[in-house]
């Protein structure tokens, strides 16, 4: 009945959105009476929220994408955030690319950091059949290392020079044969 308390609150949305507030229950939907009453800069911090406090790979990629969503139609566009937002559904993507063939591809799976994301990466990149595997390995790692804060930047460089790196590392014959 979340979809009847929500219509109803049409009538009074200073009544609605006292109720979103206090009850758990209904606090994930606050997005849907913020969009109807177009505060889209309220509804992109509602998907967002609903994203940080359900970690699930699902819930994060809907999330993201509403929040992506109403951001673009914010009136004063915030960059930070909408960064944020592509960030982090670059991570959403690369992990559900990593884990195509893993059991844990499931739904339902946390999503991860990047740090994981890029170990992972690197556990997968020996196993790669083909340089093609490979190459899309190294670019979905790569990926996630710009996507990793700001404020890690000193770690961005270490993730990144990891997976250099290891590609070198695994095509030194290669390099080895063209050098000679």
């Amino acid at each position: 009945l979340y979809g009847h308390a929500i219509n109803y609150g049409r009538h009074s949305p200073t009544d609605l959105t006292w109720i979103m507030q206090k009850d758990e229950r209904l606090r994930k939907y606050r997005w849907i009476p913020a969009i109807r009453q177009n505060y889209w800069d309220q509804a992109t911090e509602s998907c967002l929220l609903n994203g940080r406090e359900d970690r699930t790979l699902a819930t994060n990629e809907w999330a993201l994408s509403m929040a992506k969503l109403t951001n673009k139609l914010v009136a004063k566009q915030n960059t930070q955030r909408q960064k944020e937002i592509e960030d982090k559904l670059e991570l959403v993507h690369a992990q559900q690319l990593l884990s195509l063939d893993e059991e844990n591809a499931d739904p339902k799976t946390p999503l991860r950091t990047p740090e994981e994301l890029v170990r992972l990466a690197m556990q997968k990149l020996p196993e790669a059949a083909s340089m093609e595997d490979r190459l899309e390995v190294c670019l979905i790692a790569l990926s996630v290392c710009g996507a990793i804060d700001d404020d890690e930047r000193g770690s961005v460089r270490d993730y990144t020079a990891h997976v250099w790196a290891e590609c070198l590392r695994l095509d030194a014959a290669a390099f080895t044969e063209w050098l000679s």
